[in-house]
């Protein structure tokens, strides 16, 4: 009996390579957003240590992300956590997010991550504002209420409890 040749023929997966691609552009795209403004960003003021729990929300973001690498796609799901950490890390770093870095940053699609940006805004934990020097571009932050909740749940949870 003959074996198909296609059978062994493997088909690579750039599933992994465009999740990296993706990071790097967000990245690139973080850059340009901080670059491009003028004056200084806004920090975010907190009672907790930002730099430590900047890499604790890196660190969450970079679980997530092997996570959804490792399993197949649109098992999990979560884009308004997603969101949220993207949008808390750029807080603790202080700097702008753009609309079209966030949609970007999440591994979900920009219509998704659209309709749940304005879910975050509707329940007043996330405020758009438009760029004062670049009418295409809006930049996306966590509201007062927003960043006060995760800073209650960095500070509430445990750093050793997972929150992937």
């Amino acid at each position: 009996m003959k074996h198909s040749s296609l059978a062994a023929v493997e088909v690579p997966s750039f599933a992994g390579e465009a999740h990296a691609l993706r990071d790097k552009l967000t990245r690139v795209l973080s850059i340009i957003d901080r670059e491009s403004t003028t004056g200084k960003p806004p920090v975010a003021v907190c009672a907790l240590d930002a730099q430590s729990t900047l890499v604790r929300v890196r660190a969450i973001i970079k679980a997530r992300r092997q996570r959804n690498r490792l399993f197949a796609d649109g098992l999990f799901s979560d884009p308004a956590w997603d969101l949220l950490l993207e949008l808390y890390a750029a807080q603790l770093c202080g700097y702008r997010l753009a609309v079209s870095g966030l949609c970007l940053a999440v591994a979900a699609p920009a219509t998704t991550a659209l309709r749940w940006i304005g879910c975050l805004e509707e329940r007043g934990l996330a405020r758009r504002r438009p760029d004062p020097h670049d009418g295409r571009r809006v930049f996306i932050s966590l509201s007062d209420a927003g960043l006060e909740a995760m800073n209650g749940l960095m500070r509430e949870v445990p750093a050793a409890t997972s929150l992937i």
